[in-house]
């Protein structure tokens, strides 16, 4: 379902990027260079790259001078413009033509980061400009392509790690992209060994499934209270922007946590750490990450990953102890979040079941929505597109799954009962009888459940058993 809409031949590589729209709206993009899909804009990758930004800001008082390796699609240049304490953001990379895509992909001037009037764009190799610019900065960022690339190891060096830790300010804090489906479990070993050799506080995070952050200070110390650190929410920009990948509240920034240095150093003992002298201990071909290799089943122990997060020492020296405390909490939800952006397919009545625990035992609306297969950018669409006046069951259902997953209970059940079939069994009245039965009207849920012939239906029997065991008092 996409269509190619540019296409680009430079000196360094053959670029296309493709557009995917949901009843005539864009939703998505996807860059394409030499053939492989590099970055996009759809849903996971969104929410690794904007944290490539929003994890290093949320340990450093007051940014003032960024720099980003590699632009991509502009997901993290894009959230790097959403903090008002940057007064200079330096955007580095090699390649003029997917620089020049920035255009396609955001078309309205004033959205377009680079159109900021603090970014100052460089055509450059991202390891030459390291070496050769005179500023320090506090915050760098950066996503170059995989190892696996021609001519890219060396952006995953120890000794490059260094280059970058040296153009630090002292507390500056570095974010590096970990692509652990695109190698082998021993060749990101020799990745993380090299970052923390040169990262002595180094941590691993897990910004979404097989995309890791290595997060990287020079002495960064500086305690922040829970107002510093509750700003990037507050924001106009960042805050909606932050919800929409699911990261609604510092506590789930914080439950992405998954080890320090003591942890990693052990865990990847048995490899050396990449460095100039030996590209080969990085991957040649890129790898496909299958199931959960066996050297990363740890990540799915949350309990673990939570007392690893609450007695980090670059965590407790910074953040506030309230804060750490609402993050061991939020842990709990981690697996599900995984689950969900790994695409894992669950029958219907299983992720009603979800939802449910979601919007019952927890403030949380991505997750809930995430469950009903909703997103925040096709909910977004349907509302732009109803308020043009346009309406069918696909954009009253995407209103509905908004509607629930945001307790506006009465409104979701307006919503999903239009999008259902009429006197018809279906998942959306189900969805309708649920939001009627928490909205407490669960009368009205047996009323429309009769009606359509859900509550006798062989296939929604479980769902609507449920529905009446958690509203009606028994199914």
């Amino acid at each position: 379902d996409e269509e190619v809409i540019a296409l680009r031949e430079g000196i360094v590589e053959t670029a296309i990027v493709t557009r995917t729209e949901w009843q005539g709206e864009p939703i998505s993009h996807r860059l394409v260079t030499d053939g492989y899909s590099m970055s996009a804009t759809r849903l996971a990758a969104r929410r690794y790259m904007r944290l490539f930004a929003y994890l290093p800001a949320a340990f450093h008082p007051e940014p003032r001078n960024a720099m980003l390796i590699s632009f991509g699609v502009g997901n993290t240049a894009d959230a790097l413009t959403e903090f008002d304490s940057l007064e200079s953001i330096d955007v580095v990379d090699i390649s003029p033509e997917i620089l020049a895509l920035a255009d396609v992909i955001q078309p309205d001037p004033s959205r377009n980061p680079l159109n900021d009037p603090r970014v100052r764009v460089h055509i450059e190799d991202g390891r030459y400009f390291l070496q050769t610019t005179p500023d320090h900065y506090d915050l760098i960022t950066a996503e170059p392509p995989p190892p696996a690339f021609a001519g890219v190891v060396n952006l995953y060096t120890r000794e490059y790690f260094g280059l970058i830790r040296d153009r630090l300010k002292p507390g500056g804090l570095t974010s590096y992209w970990l692509p652990v489906s695109q190698m082998r479990p021993f060749d990101a070993k020799a990745i993380v060994l090299a970052f923390c050799d040169v990262f002595t506080d180094c941590t691993l995070w897990e910004s979404a499934p097989t995309d890791y952050i290595l997060l990287g200070s020079r002495d960064a110390r500086a305690a922040l209270d829970e107002d510093q650190i509750d700003s990037l929410w507050n924001h106009p920009r960042s805050g909606p922007a932050l919800r929409a990948i699911g990261i609604e509240t510092p506590a789930q920034l914080g439950a992405t946590f998954l080890a320090g240095r003591p942890f990693l150093a052990d865990w990847a003992s048995d490899a050396q750490a990449l460095v100039d002298a030996h590209p080969e201990r990085a991957p040649r071909v890129a790898s496909t990450w299958e199931g959960t290799p066996e050297e990363f089943t740890w990540i799915r122990d949350a309990r673990a990953n939570a007392e690893r997060f609450r007695t980090n020492e670059l965590v407790s020296s910074i953040w506030p102890a309230a804060l750490i405390a609402e993050s061991y909490e939020a842990f709990k939800l981690a697996n599900f979040t995984r689950a969900i952006l790994l695409g894992i397919e669950r029958p219907f009545e299983n992720r009603l079941q979800e939802a449910h625990a979601i919007l019952s035992q927890s403030n949380y609306a991505s997750p809930a929505l995430w469950a009903l297969e909703g997103e925040w950018v096709t909910h977004d669409a349907a509302q732009r597109l109803a308020a043009r006046g346009e309406n069918n069951v696909e954009i009253q259902l995407e209103l509905g799954l908004g509607a629930l997953a945001e307790r506006r209970f009465d409104d979701a059940a307006r919503h999903l009962e239009a999008a259902a079939p009429a006197s018809k069994p279906s998942e959306e009245a189900i969805l309708a009888s649920y939001a009627l039965g928490a909205g407490g009207r669960f009368g009205d849920a047996l009323e429309l459940a009769n009606r359509t012939g859900t509550a006798s239906s062989d296939e929604h029997r479980k769902s609507w058993a449920l529905i009446s065991g958690w509203f009606g008092g028994s199914p």
